[in-house]
């Protein structure tokens, strides 16, 4: 069959798919808050698509959205302020990655011819910080817990003295029936 110039000059259009919409009951109570019976609904079949859609026998309200506000003044500022402090503070962050870059670069020759001494130097001084901070921990530790058997023997409860209470009471009882058991073997 010959095609004629007419034929080929006009396009061909895909079917055109409707999105078949699905039943809300949230919506259609907020829509029709007098009614709480769904709108019947009917298939009919476009004459441009061969897709059935679903349409609805009576036209329903649409809702009104309201309509988009444009930022306001203190959002801008907001906006412009946060924007320029992240501007900044990205600056800053480069140039200090810029910086450590380039002092790694000169010292690292230094680094080299000095480690035989550097590396031990650099043990020592870890090992004495390692050092006051124990010690040091330790002095805290030994101070909270003076304050704590000065303020239970002063009779303030201090948290923990309930506890301190019961294993002093299962002590002593535990004493007793020694005391107790010894006398009764030896008598």
């Amino acid at each position: 069959m010959p095609i004629t110039h007419h034929e080929e000059m006009t396009p061909v259009l895909p079917p055109r798919v409707l999105p078949i919409p699905l039943y809300n009951p949230l919506h259609h109570l907020c829509l029709f808050p007098h009614s709480l019976s769904p709108t019947p609904r009917t298939v009919r079949s476009s004459p441009l698509s061969s897709q059935p859609s679903i349409m609805s026998d009576q036209q329903r309200p649409t809702a009104q959205t309201p309509p988009e506000s444009s930022p306001t003044v203190t959002q801008a500022i907001r906006f412009l302020t946060a924007t320029a402090m992240g501007a900044a503070l990205l600056f800053l962050s480069g140039i200090t990655l810029t910086g450590s870059l380039i002092f790694l670069i000169i010292v690292t020759p230094a680094l080299i011819l000095f480690s035989p001494v550097l590396v031990p130097a650099g043990i020592v001084m870890f090992l004495v910080m390692a050092g006051f901070l124990f010690s040091g921990g330790c002095g805290v530790a030994a101070v909270a817990a003076l304050s704590w058997v000065y303020s239970y023997v002063s009779g303030k409860h201090p948290p923990g003295s309930d506890r301190m209470d019961y294993v002093r009471m299962r002590i002593a009882d535990k004493a007793r029936d020694m005391k107790e058991r010894a006398t009764a073997q030896g008598a």
